[in-house]
């Protein structure tokens, strides 16, 4: 179908005014809900992010990349640079949570979540080195960059 007025196959609209006010009308709608609070994650279904929730992430993903976990698809993987990366990140929050145990006005975390902490970065420490060894035995060290012994 096309506009007898253009001789295009595009039909303009008639008025200018309905786009304007269906434009302002969406800004509008933006505005006003930009201005409510975002709900809480716990209203959008997601857990209440805890330190043994961000532990857990980062050994996840760091058992992803030793293959020993599959990913979403059921493949495994094995990627030593990034699961160092993600047992890195678990180093950094056992060295950032020594440090606020040093200082008496900050806040610390109990007990059993420097437990969880320690524990989970020993079991990581102990499965790359696992994995690597096995690299090792296959004689396969060089193509995933470690010295051979």
């Amino acid at each position: 179908m096309s506009d007898p007025q253009t001789g295009t196959g595009i039909i303009l609209p008639k008025s200018d005014d309905n786009w304007k006010q269906e434009a302002q009308a969406y800004k509008q709608r933006i505005t006003e809900a930009a201005k409510k609070p975002a709900a809480p994650a716990a209203a959008q279904g997601l857990p209440t992010p805890t330190v043994a929730s961000l532990v857990a992430e980062f050994a996840n993903q760091a058992l992803l990349c030793l293959g020993l976990s599959p990913d979403p698809s059921g493949k495994r993987f094995l990627g030593l640079a990034q699961a160092q990366h993600h047992i890195q990140k678990i180093e950094l929050l056992l060295t950032i949570t020594m440090f606020k145990r040093g200082d008496r006005d900050a806040t610390t975390l109990s007990k059993a979540d420097m437990d969880l902490i320690i524990t989970t970065h020993k079991e990581l420490m102990g499965r790359i080195s696992f994995v690597i060894n096995e690299i090792r035995q296959q004689g396969k060290a060089e193509q995933f960059g470690i010295s051979p012994a």
